[in-house]
């Protein structure tokens, strides 16, 4: 009878090291069929990150007339081409209002901004000239669009400025993008077969420019200390006008701007968005037209402003895949799915007849 339970519990023990061994080749494995997704993190999130809506809250008149009615219905049209989502009520004991709140999914219970309700004052939050710029470097192919926020002491912010112009300039002679497989040209899909490296464009923002009010308030209202700093600060943007974090004053440096950029030119993990750094901003675009520009080969984009300020820097659309659609990667991630396939049926089978003949030994 000894014998018997011993060579029973000698099965189990065996089978759940089997187990083991199938639950510990799952953790290797599994993380490495993530991560073989060649799409770059700023590509993927351009396919696939749809912006958070930020809650507009505008209170009116019971009869609004003249400059807020023309205000309440830029703000209505205005939904539909931007991450918005707009709530109205009757003013009754306060003046007409427009408040704007960020995402619930960036937990920031600060309102982004507050103002009279006015034509002026909605025209800011729905639009202004950096932020069209800022979508037009993105259609243009960049990795990332620099947002340098200045701090208002000329001396910190040229200084500031020439070390991120200067750090970006070297990384996109260093830094290569993740390569992608093939695509088919039979499609007008451009190929992607020759080395892509990092483009990068900075876009320099005053604190005191009256049409940039609305952004600016976006941008240091996005963490709760920000406000304490009169310093330079740098916003890496990237994707459909994510934010990833601010870095403010010294903290500009060659070190620190090449992890920012090596985190946005990476590989991605195609995860949901929730599970990366940053906040949407607030910007009026047609994304799906901007994604189109990566997907086939049409006009290329006139020339824009690169790193240096001034000069015209060529800008060819590059094609994007769909990283759902590529087969997790390529071939290399089909092989390894077709051997742990394999090595999971192995497992199954082999701990089956392990109790099986531990049973009949019984």
């Amino acid at each position: 009878m000894r014998g018997k339970v011993d060579s029973y519990l000698a099965g189990m023990s065996l089978a759940r090291r089997l187990m083991r061994s199938w639950v510990f080749v799952s953790m290797i494995a599994i993380p490495g069929l993530v991560f073989a997704c060649s799409t770059p993190v700023f590509d993927f999130a351009l396919q696939h990150w749809a912006p958070d809506s930020y809650g507009i809250q505008a209170s009116h008149s019971a009869e609004p007339s003249g400059d807020e009615a023309a205000a309440i219905e830029l703000l209505t049209e205005s939904a539909a081409g931007a991450n918005i989502s707009n709530s109205f009520s009757i003013a009754s004991d306060a003046p007409p209002t427009i408040t704007v709140s960020y995402p619930r999914s960036a937990r920031i219970q600060k309102p982004v901004w507050q103002a009279p309700l006015t034509l002026k004052s909605v025209e800011k939050v729905v639009g202004s000239p950096v932020r069209k710029m800022l979508v037009e470097e993105i259609a243009a192919g960049r990795c990332a669009v620099w947002l340098f926020l200045e701090s208002g002491n000329k001396e910190l912010d040229d200084a500031a400025e020439q070390r991120l112009r200067a750090s970006l300039t070297e990384l996109e002679k260093t830094l290569l993008l993740p390569e992608r497989p093939d695509t088919d040209e039979a499609e007008g899909i451009a190929p992607t077969n020759a080395a892509r490296k990092a483009s990068f464009a900075v876009i320099r923002l005053s604190r005191n420019d009256p049409a940039e009010s609305f952004l600016v308030s976006n941008l240091l209202n996005s963490e709760s200390d920000l406000h304490e700093f009169a310093e330079p600060m740098a916003f890496p943007v990237f994707g459909r006008g994510r934010a990833l974090y601010a870095i403010v004053g010294k903290g500009i440096n060659a070190d620190i701007v090449e992890r920012a950029s090596v985190f946005v030119t990476g590989s991605c993990s195609c995860e949901v968005k929730s599970g990366n750094p940053g906040v949407d901003l607030l910007i009026s675009a047609n994304w799906n037209d901007v994604l189109t520009k990566f997907e086939y080969k049409e006009d290329a984009l006139p020339p824009l402003t690169g790193i240096a300020s001034g000069v015209p820097v060529a800008s060819a659309p590059v094609a994007v895949e769909d990283a759902i659609a590529s087969d997790a990667g390529g071939n290399t991630a089909k092989n390894t799915i077709i051997a742990l396939a394999g090595l999971a049926a192995l497992v199954f089978i082999g701990s089956l007849i392990v109790l099986w003949r531990a049973k009949k030994s019984q």
